[in-house]
């Protein structure tokens, strides 16, 4: 690697004063980074990082984020086939990523684009800091280092099963050619696999193959490899593969069964390390505030599988306008903007709008919900004894919701839409002030009953009729005594 060590030094000075860390948090994020080897340099999981460098994920994060901001990293959206790990799509942009989802080659199976499941977050350094000097074409090591996700952890038995049916690979380099010998008993088959090119060929031994047939052609090219499938006489066959495109290509050879490749790897799922998903990316504030839409492009929209929504309104706000005075009512009104969004920031989710004294929140866990409302409630209360003189008192309600969303550039924001969000809406407006409503949905979701319990809530649950949604909801009202003195998150 080559590193300018100017501007290096630079960037981390911006990083210093843009991120929100502490001096020695930053050293030792400093120091993780100079002690990194090239192809760990070309692609990093900030949550693995952060966790090498000794820091919190939130912390890694924020530097992260505040990294391609001043510079220092560039950030790329990788779709991940969470059964057999493969990484083989990388977007520059958001907007870049199908919404239909993406063709896992390996596995040959269609992979929903779920920003939450399906789309992982990974930073590199930028290449004006740094020459990497990584290609991942030289060995196969390093090929699977760049198309094949770590985080992704198969059991022994799915180990034991690809040690079995991996043939071999070649490395083509660009304008050039490579040779392959395979070994086919009768009806038997391989496939060979480019994560690169996204392709697959197929060579299978039957009746009907030309005898003489003992060497193959396949041909390489930008848009894949040709042909698609060959039939060939059982026995020892060399495969020579021309690359006629100007970057080179790797193929892997694994056995031809593919309905007992995606068996192995649906019936013995793996486990998944900690990885940053493009959800959890998307409902931080500091993603927000530093980089918004970026120029999305019109009619962009991705799914996402769960999502937590956070509704809260100031109960009689039009007669606190009247009766405090304009001005002193648009004062006390901001300083309540000001805790919910430091109470959002604090717990990891992000501000998606305001609708006059409502806001509208998104997190990536009901649990890390739960906690921001307790916290904004608790802000509330702490602002209502600071401004005790004034006469005003903010009586604030809380609605949470979890479940499938979409997310969508409108008016050059990002913006959630689809039932999730019309629930969470409608139950605001049946919520009493001083409560905090959540749906069934959050209330049985890993962490939230303690959440409440630690911050001294009380759940009472009802069903409910919310306005355009059918049948009665489940909800638990949560509500703790206004002198309670405990945080609430």
């Amino acid at each position: 690697m080559l590193i300018d060590d100017v501007r290096l030094e630079r960037k981390l000075a911006a990083l210093a004063l843009t991120a929100r860390q502490p001096a020695e948090v930053v050293a030792r994020f400093a120091a993780r980074l100079r002690s990194c080897e090239d192809w760990q340099l070309s692609s990093i999981n900030p949550l693995a990082f952060g966790e090498e460098a000794g820091i919190s994920a939130r912390a890694a994060v924020d530097l992260f984020v505040s990294g391609v901001h001043v510079g220092l990293f560039e950030l790329r959206w990788y779709g991940l086939c969470v059964f057999c790990g493969a990484r083989e799509y990388v977007y520059d942009r958001l907007d870049e990523i199908p919404r239909e989802g993406f063709h896992c080659t390996c596995c040959a199976l269609e992979i929903s684009s779920l920003l939450d499941e399906r789309i992982e977050a990974r930073f590199g350094l930028h290449p004006g800091v740094a020459h990497i000097r990584f290609d991942p074409f030289v060995d196969f090591a390093s090929y699977s280092r760049h198309f094949v996700a770590a985080e992704v952890v198969h059991g022994e038995e799915t180990r034991a099963y690809l040690g079995r049916t991996q043939r071999g690979w070649a490395r083509i380099p660009a304008q050039g050619a490579a040779e392959l010998v395979i070994e086919l008993e009768p009806g038997a088959s391989v496939r060979l696999v480019s994560f690169d090119r996204h392709a697959q060929v197929f060579i299978r031994a039957g009746v009907g193959a030309r005898e003489a047939e003992t060497e193959l052609e396949i041909d390489v090219t930008d848009n894949g490899l040709t042909p698609q499938e060959m039939l060939v006489a059982p026995g020892s066959r060399r495969v020579r593969l021309h690359n006629h495109s100007a970057r080179p290509a790797g193929v892997l050879v694994l056995d031809g069964d593919v309905d007992g490749f995606r068996h192995a790897m649906e019936s013995h799922r793996a486990a998944l390390r900690p990885y940053l998903s493009g959800q959890m990316l998307l409902a931080t504030q500091r993603f927000r505030a530093l980089f918004g839409v970026q120029r999305l492009r019109e009619g962009f929209a991705l799914n996402i599988r769960r999502s937590a929504i956070v509704f809260t309104d100031l109960a009689r706000s039009t007669v606190l306008y009247a009766e405090a005075g304009d001005a002193t009512a648009y004062g006390v009104v901001r300083r309540h903007f000001q805790a919910l969004y430091a109470a959002v920031d604090a717990h990891g989710g992000a501000i998606v709008k305001t609708m006059g004294d409502s806001v509208m929140a998104a997190f990536h866990a009901p649990a890390d919900a739960a906690r921001a409302a307790g916290e904004m409630r608790a802000g509330i209360d702490r602002l209502n004894v600071e401004i005790a003189a004034t006469g005003i008192e903010l009586r604030l309600k809380v609605a949470v919701h979890a479940g499938p969303a979409i997310l969508v550039n409108v008016d050059e924001r990002l913006d959630y839409f689809g039932q999730t969000v019309n629930i969470a809406a409608r139950l605001l407006a049946v919520t009493a002030p001083l409560t905090i409503s959540v749906t069934e949905e959050i209330h049985a979701s890993a962490g939230v009953q303690a959440v409440f319990a630690a911050g001294g809530w009380v759940g009472v649950r009802e069903q409910v009729a919310l306005r355009g949604v059918p049948g009665l909801v489940t909800i638990h009202c949560m509500t703790r005594a206004p002198d309670d003195p405990g945080s609430g998150g």
